[in-house]
């Protein structure tokens, strides 16, 4: 009897931490994402600022 509870105990165990990896994943995955649009917002923005400070020079 105390056998099969241990081996439920361990799998719930080995289930939490699965679920932990997971959750870290993804949660590193959508800081990469995040990081990623925030890269392309800035790269946008530079040249149109740059170009706004040309524009604004000649003027």
């Amino acid at each position: 009897m105390e056998r099969t509870k241990d081996m439920r105990a361990s799998r719930f165990y080995i289930s939490v931490m699965v679920m932990a990896v997971l959750a870290g994943l993804g949660l590193v995955a959508a800081c990469l994402q995040a990081f990623t649009l925030a890269m392309v917002a800035a790269g946008m923005l530079v040249p149109a600022a740059a170009v706004a400070a040309v524009l604004y020079a000649r003027c």
